[in-house]
């Protein structure tokens, strides 16, 4: 479990504590394999929508090269 809070760029929020998000990265055994699980907060569905698309893209990224 690896979990720290975060602020994109993307979002113009004043630079406070209060307008971090967690991001937290889990890892399980399922099947003989490891399964990484990606979870952040968001403030809205516009956010979540955003957050979303550029963890799928990292995400594949990530998948196809450790499968070379």
């Amino acid at each position: 479990l690896l979990k720290y809070n975060y602020k994109s760029s993307w979002d113009e929020s004043e630079d406070i504590p209060e307008n971090y998000l967690p991001i937290t990265y889990l890892l399980e055994e399922e099947n003989q394999m490891t399964k990484l699980t990606v979870l952040q907060g968001s403030k809205s569905q516009e956010q979540a929508d955003h957050s979303g698309e550029n963890w799928k893209m990292t995400l594949n990224s990530l998948k196809d090269l450790l499968e070379k």
